[in-house]
């Protein structure tokens, strides 16, 4: 089952996710880098807490529906771009 407002723990090095036979891939730091943002730039575009930012980067934390939102529309993309469902 699929809880969006809780943090999921445990990922892999590489930023993916797995629940179950669920994986989700993030690519938040390959986005804001190619753009030039600094995560402190990101939080404040976004109204997240810079230490959320950083933790969704080292795959610590899935964010929910709202802030994956945020996210992409403040770099400019689609949710799938940064975030992929495999």
């Amino acid at each position: 089952m699929f809880y969006p407002d809780k943090a999921i723990e445990e990922w892999e090095d590489r930023r993916v996710a797995a629940m179950g036979e669920d994986t989700v891939v993030c690519r938040l730091k390959e986005r804001r880098t190619s753009l030039g943002f600094t995560q402190r730039q990101v939080a404040e575009g976004t109204e997240m807490n810079v230490r959320t930012v950083i933790n969704i980067e080292k795959g610590k934390t899935i964010p929910n529906l709202l802030y994956a939102m945020k996210l992409a529309k403040f770099l400019g993309v689609r949710v799938e771009e940064v975030f992929e469902y495999k």
